[in-house]
């Protein structure tokens, strides 16, 4: 960690220090840095990726022709999504295919043998470095963006460090033209420092602290500490049951969220550092009153992702039945969204459940409007917050069954852990971890709501850099003590490093 810090305060003095050679310097340590986490073997594939994608797009940019256009696109999706198609799913297809041939009679013997050793190749960072080269070069063929020339430029666009990993998937319309930038500190008009540009910077760097140190505190000290209730509930499920189970249950829905959010609230801090604005990726996505409020607010980028490039394509070419076509597209959709998160059936239902809760929200929709009408005649401000609440604990009742499923080692484990929280155990469990883990679980989840509860109101900032200084690092520093402090000595480890 200590090495990786001096190698972020380096990298930021050449970034500002030599503004035309930046790319070079932020290209070099994204190729390093993704190097020693993934391995050299995965930066070959995302390199060959990467000139294939930049190639492609420069073709079809010259193609005029739409039937070799389209062609084209097609082949170029078809070959960059062949390296996640082998490494990840490869066994996954052909253990399936030879179930259903020994299922169906065909043959007892396996038609096609693929190593189960596969899956532990690693795949960090691959399946959002795909969507990315995808969204780029459909764009182009859209021309919603025109090809980006410079290789260089191109490939920091795919490749920048504080996103590879985890995302966002950002687009290159909004990115590339951001790492162009190459506003100096000097004021060229008066020889001398921009007074407006050192405030710029030290607003970033102002900003970019917060993000980094809330972001850690959110895994460190919260998603680590929950994950010790969880790690133990989903070893011995079956030592669970009853109401207990729905404390590690709840537990694991808050882990995922501080894990995924806090490296991206890390990722954005750090981006912001080159002042470089990253697309935040979640929006308090526990307060959503519906599961597609939910998917508003949760993976923001991914969602929009698959709203441009699945939903939108299928229920277009469904237009003449509206109905149909919006739920058969919102169908397929979360199926996708499923099968891009793991080669398992796990996934491909949670994500089928995330998709048949939005098509059942859509045509119950009359007859709930009409309950709630009947139930809460008036719109007084306390009938709508109690309607509000409803919605948010329903709400979150059915995402935290659907975590369930993605949690789980099996579709049988997760029906079994189900099944258990209607069953009455004839000694009621003790959770094995102590009190004090307990505590501190309770006070991160509820630091993480009141926080979020400010930023629905959009009290944080002002808060946080409207008050006097003291009041700012005296928040500072608390945070910064509680990572220290609270924080797990363990390997670090985030559970999107496997998507």
């Amino acid at each position: 960690m200590l090495i990786y810090l001096i190698s972020l305060l380096i990298l930021v003095i050449l970034h500002y220090s030599f503004r035309k050679f930046s790319w070079m310097f932020l290209l070099s340590a994204s190729f390093a840095f993704y190097a020693s986490i993934a391995g050299l073997r995965l930066l070959c594939t995302l390199l060959l990726l990467t000139i294939i994608t930049y190639l492609f797009a420069l073709l079809i940019e010259k193609i005029t022709e739409e039937k070799k256009k389209l062609f084209i696109l097609s082949s170029a999706i078809l070959i960059i999504l062949l390296p996640l198609i082998i490494l990840k799913y490869s066994y996954f297809l052909t253990s399936n295919i030879n179930l259903l041939f020994v299922y169906l009679r065909f043959n007892t013997v396996p038609i096609v043998t693929i190593p189960k050793d596969i899956e532990t190749i690693y795949t960090i960072g691959l399946s959002f470095y795909t969507f990315q080269a995808i969204s780029y070069l459909i764009d182009t063929y859209l021309e919603i963006v025109k090809p980006e020339k410079h290789l260089g430029y191109f490939s920091l666009y795919l490749s920048f460090f504080p996103k590879i990993l985890q995302g966002p998937i950002e687009r290159a319309d909004l990115l590339i033209p951001a790492l162009k930038w190459t506003r100096p500190f000097k004021d060229q008009t008066q020889n001398k420092i921009s007074i407006l540009t050192l405030n710029d910077f030290i607003a970033n760097a102002r900003i970019a602290f917060l993000l980094i140190i809330w972001g850690a505190f959110k895994k460190f000290v919260i998603a680590d500490r929950l994950g010790l209730f969880v790690d133990e509930f989903y070893s011995n499920h079956d030592s669970y049951k009853g109401i207990i189970s729905l404390i590690p249950i709840i537990f694991y829905s808050f882990q995922i969220y501080c894990d995924f959010s806090g490296y991206t609230d890390a990722a954005l801090g750090i981006a912001r550092l080159f002042g470089i604005k990253l697309t935040d990726n979640f929006n308090s996505p526990y307060f959503a009153t519906s599961v597609a409020d939910f998917w508003r607010r949760w993976h923001i980028t991914l969602t929009k992702w698959l709203m441009d490039y699945i939903f939108r394509p299928i229920s277009m070419s469904f237009r003449k039945n509206r109905l149909f076509a919006i739920n058969f597209a919102i169908f397929i959709t979360f199926l996708v969204c499923g099968i891009w998160h793991g080669p398992s059936w796990n996934f491909i239902v949670w994500g089928t459940l995330n998709g048949l809760y939005i098509i059942f929200s859509n045509f119950s929709k009359k007859r709930r409007d009409k309950l709630t009408t009947y139930l809460f005649p008036n719109s007084s401000p306390a009938n709508k917050f109690v309607i509000q609440g409803i919605s948010l604990i329903f709400t979150f009742s059915l995402v935290s069954v659907t975590w369930i499923f993605f949690r789980s080692h099996s579709i049988e484990q997760a029906l079994k852990i189900i099944i258990n929280i209607f069953d009455q155990p004839e000694i009621v469990p003790r959770l094995k971890q102590s009190s004090y883990d307990f505590f501190i679980a309770i006070l991160g989840i509820s630091s993480l709501l009141s926080f979020e509860i400010l930023k629905q109101k959009g009290k944080t900032m002002e808060l946080l850099f409207k008050r006097h200084l003291i009041v700012q690092w005296v928040s500072y520093s608390i945070l910064l003590f509680a990572v220290i402090f609270l924080s797990i000595p363990s390997e670090t480890k985030f559970i999107y490093f496997e998507f």
